[in-house]
């Protein structure tokens, strides 16, 4: 993939809503926004290939990560805790999930 964009790996995207200490500015801009809750789909499109098509499949793909992505983390976080294996960062990601298709 050299010389094309690559998207920051999902960790910035998180770590940006679980750590409220930290800042909201990601590492990686998303089009020409560096915070999360200002991306819209339009700054998505800004990383997809000048066509029709690529942008609807990204923006199908965003669609139903914004659905499924809330859901599982859900599964996951009821599942470490009920091993014992809870934190106040998995207790702030919990809350911080929600599924949000507003962009769309």
């Amino acid at each position: 993939m050299e010389g094309k964009p690559r998207l920051a790996p999902s960790y910035d995207l998180l770590t940006t809503a679980v750590y409220p200490q930290l800042t909201k500015k990601m590492a990686m801009k998303i089009g020409d926004k560096y915070i999360l809750e200002e991306v819209m789909l339009r700054h998505w499109n800004q990383l997809a290939p000048d066509t029709q098509l690529a942008r609807n499949i990204l923006e199908k793909d965003l669609k139903k990560f914004a659905i499924d992505l809330p859901k599982k983390a859900q599964a996951l976080l009821k599942a470490l805790k009920k091993k014992g294996l809870s934190s106040p960062i998995c207790e702030n990601y919990r809350l911080s999930l929600k599924p949000d298709t507003s962009m769309f």
